[in-house]
Formats: C-alpha cells, structure tokens, sequence
C-alpha cells in the first residue's frame, strides 16, 4: 500500500533527522537531558533516541530530501504549520518488524506541557495496538518465555541499558486487550 510506504519513508527520515541532531551541538539540551537521567544513547543504538531542537529543523532537512509538507501532515509530523515536536527527547517507536510507526517526545524543561506528547495516531500508527521496545525486546522474551511490563520510556531504556532486555512499555495509555495479545 503506497499510503503505508510513504509514511513509513517520511518516519524513517524524520528517525535519521532527530538521531544526527542528538550528536551535535544542536542536540547538546538533549544530551545533558539524557546524562541527567543516566540514559547512554550509545549504549541503547537500536533504540535511535533522537533530540527535536527547539529551534526546529524539520522541514527544512525533509525538503533538502524531497519530502514536502503534505507528506509531513499526513505522517502527524506538522499541525498547523508548525513541528509537533520542539525541545524534545524523541523516541522513535516500532512496529514489530522494525519499522518506525511513530514518535515519542519528552519535554526537557517541565513546564513544556504536555511533559509526553505521542504522534497523532496515523494508519500505521495505533497507540493501543503496539508497547514500546516490543521490536527490541521480542528475542529476549522468547528465550525467556517471560515479558516485564514497565510504564514508561525512561524505566524501560534503564532496564534495557542494564541487560535486562525483555521489556516493554504502554504508550501512556492504560494496557489493551491487543497489547496482550502482542506480548503473549
């Protein structure tokens, strides 16, 4: 399906975007957010946590790219001509083959409100159908025939730094019926 292929494309880039922007001097917020929490994004690669400055940055790297802004409002990327995410540790979130489906953003300051802003649910992105680090977790579980269920981004990525790897999280939301499923 070509809607599904090209929010797929445009999430993928947007992934690349946010990881390059954490490595850089733009992203240094974002990497002393991440040090403050203990999080090591090196230590956490097939995570691909990434960093939206506030100054944002989007748009322009997706043009560079070819991806115009209508491809951006269908991917839940843009909302009134403006980037959702600003000043945000981005978590990019994966569908069970490995695809980028959507986001996750912390606010680094805490008067960013929402604190946790998800991207807006899209075909391929449905909030109580898919756990955070499911895709990363699933071998683990397998072999272990035993899945820990932890609320949150932070929780999981420290767990996960730490070794213990057969871990998921809800997206905020309380657990569905479908989450269960994916995780038996």
């Amino acid at each position: 399906n070509l809607k599904y292929k090209e929010l797929y494309e445009v999430n993928e880039l947007a992934t690349q975007f946010y990881s390059l922007v954490l490595t850089r001097d733009i992203g240094r917020r974002g990497q002393n957010y991440l040090k403050e929490r203990k999080i090591n994004p090196e230590r956490l690669k097939d995570f691909r946590l990434g960093y939206a400055p506030s100054s944002g940055g989007l748009i322009t790297y997706m043009k560079q790219k070819g991806v115009n802004v209508e491809r951006l409002i269908n991917a839940g990327l843009i909302s009134q001509n403006r980037e959702v995410f600003h000043d945000r540790i981005i978590f990019p979130i994966f569908n069970l083959a490995g695809r980028v489906i959507g986001f996750g953003g912390r606010g680094i300051d805490d008067y960013i409100q929402p604190k946790y802003l998800n991207s807006p649910e899209s075909p391929i992105f449905k909030k109580g159908e898919i756990l955070y680090g499911l895709f990363q977790a699933k071998e683990s579980m397998k072999a272990k025939s035993e899945a820990i269920l932890v609320e949150g981004y932070f929780d999981l990525l420290s767990l996960y730094q730490s070794n213990i790897k057969n871990i998921c999280a809800p997206l905020g939301t309380a657990l569905t019926e479908n989450q269960s499923l994916l995780i038996s």
